[in-house]
């Protein structure tokens, strides 16, 4: 037996959605994990080992319909039409705005060192990488809705900033660069006052 004759483990396969099951995302794992110089009778057979018994994917498989399927294109559309793909809401601009501006940074985090896993770093920071992985994944590659984040940010952190950006990246490499000592400095004065 060659590398390439090899079969990854991959979860066995429900099709009831239950305990987070993306069949989509199972779908993928399940190519993946198959040699490359199989057949298609190959992979269609190893697919129904790949179900867990009793469960509504081999029942499905199992149907006289899908008992039929011998090219593995086939048995990927059946496969489809029974688990399609998961649609992602496309969010008008209003609902955008909204997502991004509930996004509030605390006081309290301004400055505040967090350690996340391994990696540390200040929590204003953080906020500001998962508000643009928030935006990012909405589409917003071209960075217009910055100007919301901008609208919701602490003026203890905004007045260091340059508050013009093009990009998500230059939004949060000037977050970053704000000195730690500065923003402790705004705080103390804003107790102060």
């Amino acid at each position: 037996m060659t590398m390439s004759d090899t079969v990854k483990a991959i979860p066995l396969f429900y099709g009831d959605y239950g305990e987070n099951e993306n069949p989509s995302a199972w779908f993928a794992q399940f190519k993946l994990s198959l040699p490359i110089n199989w057949t298609d009778i190959q992979r269609v057979q190893h697919f129904g080992m790949q179900l867990m018994p009793g469960e509504a994917a081999e029942e499905w498989y199992q149907s006289p319909t899908s008992r039929q399927l011998s090219f593995f294109t086939d048995l990927k559309v059946a496969f489809f039409k029974c688990w399609p793909h998961p649609k992602c809401p496309k969010l008008t601009r209003a609902q955008q705005k909204e997502c991004i501006m509930v996004q509030v940074l605390k006081e309290e985090e301004v400055g505040e060192w967090t350690q996340v896993g391994w990696i540390g770093n200040y929590a204003h920071v953080i906020w500001a990488i998962n508000i643009s992985k928030l935006a990012l994944g909405m589409g917003d590659v071209n960075g217009t809705l910055i100007e919301y984040t901008l609208e919701g940010i602490l003026n203890i952190l905004k007045d260091h900033l340059e508050c013009a950006y093009t990009t998500w990246e230059e939004f949060i490499e000037d977050i970053q660069r704000v000195p730690n000592v500065k923003l402790k400095h705004s705080i103390e004065d804003l107790e102060k006052n």
